[in-house]
């Protein structure tokens, strides 16, 4: 039995993880995907299923995994492992869970999730890897669904139907996402959290970020900028 198993390609061991800070889209991610693909997805290892709808996931499919920091799961990366970052704008992603102003500075000054993911990201080989940002992805779904897919090379047949019913999927996830205290603009505005602070406060979180992480800031998140 080693034998056979030490024959098989690492491909048919691989997993693919689907990883978001919080606040970043992960449930747009994990209803798409699981529509999309027919493949359930699991978080922290157990599996996970919607309580409201379903979506025909296969169950005997393999998984997706979901986590908001790769490095607090028990799982290790290994060949063939493939890599979906979604990354939002960081003052949407990260000041929504402080109502203290100095409180997000000092999370910024640390290694909080959104940073660890998009280091995980950096360390992982670069044709095993995709990053999406979340508000690309929000004004073209069609397209950017079409890329993870192929990315994932998964059949786009079931695309074409859940782009012509976008408008009930979305409202019924953002339903689902109410319930459990979220969706605060509804999906309406990218700039929800952002328009409650004032420039200054937006400065100096803009100046955090580039102090602490510059070569991050550099690479992925300059467009965030702010003017």
């Amino acid at each position: 039995m080693r034998a056979i198993l030490f024959l098989l390609p690492f491909a048919l061991f691989a997993k693919d993880y689907l990883v978001t800070a919080p606040r970043s889209g992960t449930h747009f991610m994990l209803y798409s995907l699981e529509y999309l693909t027919k493949r359930p997805w699991h978080v922290g290892g157990q599996k996970t299923t919607w309580k409201w709808f379903d979506l025909g996931a296969d169950p005997n499919a393999e998984h997706f995994i979901h986590t908001h920091n790769f490095f607090r799961t028990r799982y290790k990366q290994e060949e063939g492992d493939r890599m979906l970052l979604i990354v939002r704008n960081y003052r949407e992603a990260i000041t929504r869970h402080f109502h203290d102003f100095d409180k997000t500075l000092k999370n910024i000054k640390g290694n909080c999730d959104y940073f660890a993911n998009l280091n995980t990201y950096e360390k992982w080989p670069e044709d095993s890897r995709l990053l999406v940002y979340y508000e690309d992805l929000m004004k073209d779904p069609e397209s950017y669904l079409r890329k993870i897919l192929h990315f994932l090379n998964e059949d786009t047949k079931y695309l074409a139907r859940y782009m012509e019913d976008y408008d009930y999927h979305r409202d019924r996830l953002i339903r689902y996402y109410r319930r459990m205290g979220g969706a605060q603009s509804q999906g309406k505005d990218m700039q929800f959290h952002t328009n409650k602070m004032t420039p200054e406060q937006i400065m100096k979180l803009d100046e955090a970020v580039r102090e602490h992480h510059p070569d991050l800031f550099e690479k992925y998140l300059t467009h965030y900028q702010y003017n």
